[in-house]
């Protein structure tokens, strides 16, 4: 697998889901904001899971998602404290991110043909 810089850094994560779900065979990533048992949920933070305790079970949306057969394989980073990619509100003063321009502009024009 190509790491593209996506995935939270440290060791690789898998769960299979269920065998025979309706998911099976399917994968997903879990946002660094959705607890999975056994791994510390930072946030975006890699010093909000120090003196924390490790989830010892999944979020229900990533517990949904392996009893219908998806595999978890890893953990996606995510922005500290979640902050969106562009700011909803003009007094935070964000700019989106130049990676994400491309995603904007394919957003409004899904918008625009809706």
């Amino acid at each position: 697998m190509i790491d593209s810089g996506a995935f939270v850094p440290g060791p690789r994560l898998r769960i299979e889901g269920r065998r025979g779900g309706p998911l099976a065979g399917l994968t997903f990533a879990a946002k660094d904001l959705f607890d999975v048992a056994g791994v510390p949920t930072g946030g975006g933070n890699h010093d909000w899971p120090t003196g924390r305790s490790v989830p010892t079970r999944h979020a229900w949306a990533v517990q949904t998602l392996l009893d219908a057969g998806a595999t978890l394989i890893g953990k996606t980073v995510t922005d500290e404290v979640s902050l969106p990619f562009i700011a909803r509100y003009r007094t935070m003063c964000l700019a989106p991110k130049p990676e994400f321009q491309r995603v904007l502009e394919e957003i409004r024009e899904l918008r625009l043909a809706a």
